[in-house]
Parts: structure tokens; sequence; C-alpha cells
């Protein structure tokens, strides 16, 4: 008897430093942000908990259909990087078709498309990431609509 309740004692205590560590590689993303849009200027600004180097890619455009792009329409893309907690960019749009569009200004977090460190943190598909706005692929997607029409 004293043999089988050392044995349990031994299983009880590893399954919790198993647990301990499984439940170390889990981090709570938090992301707060603000997209304002006029005609000449996108800016987006924010706050994260997400290490430093991380890669908050943006998209700015203004079609309306998966179809090929008209003359008017416009789609913009880059990357912010995470510096002391926080991300922003001002994107000039003061050349394109804003007047009479619905304007999309999307955000977030691809796993795929960060730095090494980033990924080795996060997982190679965002698997170490939890939290209200992460997907079920581990990323964060966030979508606003700015009506110009």
């Amino acid at each position: 008897m004293k043999k089988f309740l050392k044995w349990a004692v031994i299983v009880v205590l590893v399954l919790g430093v198993i647990g301990a560590f499984l439940g170390e590689d889990d981090f709570e993303a938090e992301l707060d942000y603000d997209i304002s849009v006029d005609e000449e200027v996108v800016e987006i600004t924010g706050e994260t908990n997400l290490e430093d180097g991380t890669l908050i890619g943006y998209e700015i455009d203004n079609y309306q259909t998966t179809e090929s792009m008209s003359e008017d329409e416009f789609f913009i893309d880059g990357d912010m990087e995470v510096n002391d907690g926080e991300f922003s960019a001002e994107i000039d749009i003061s050349d394109e078709a804003v007047e009479g569009h619905l304007i999309e200004a999307w955000i977030g977090f691809i796993p795929g498309v960060q730095p090494d460190e980033i990924r080795e943190e996060y997982g190679d598909g965002g698997e170490y990431l939890e939290g209200d706005l992460v997907d079920d692929d581990g990323r964060i997607y966030i979508l606003e609509e700015f009506d110009f029409q």
C-alpha cells in the first residue's frame, strides 16, 4: 500500500509540473487601438501586451468587390512594429478616391509573417495565443468601416 501511495504522489506531482509548463506557453493577447479616417489620412494608434518586434499588419481599401479593382479603387497595406507596447501608422490617402466610397481599415496579427523570435514566442500558427481578439487560427483580425458615400 505504501508503494502504491508513493507512486500516486509521484504521478500527481509529475502531472502538476507538466500542467504548469503547458499552461505557461499560453499568452493572453491584449490589443487596444484607435483608427481614424478622413479624406487625407488614415491614422492608426494602439497599445498591446504583445512582445516588442511583433508586427501588426494593416490594410486600407475602398473597393467593393472581390473582382478586379476599378480605376477609382485603391488598396494599401503595410506593417507596424510594436515598440514599448505601442504601435502606430499614418497612411496618406490624399491621392486616393475617398469620396463616394466605403473605406475599410483592417489591422491584425498574422502568425506566419512574424519574425522568427516572435513565432517562437507565440507559435508558428499563433497556437500559444489566447484572448477575446484571437481567432481559432491564432490570428487577430479587426475590421472597421468608414462611410464617405
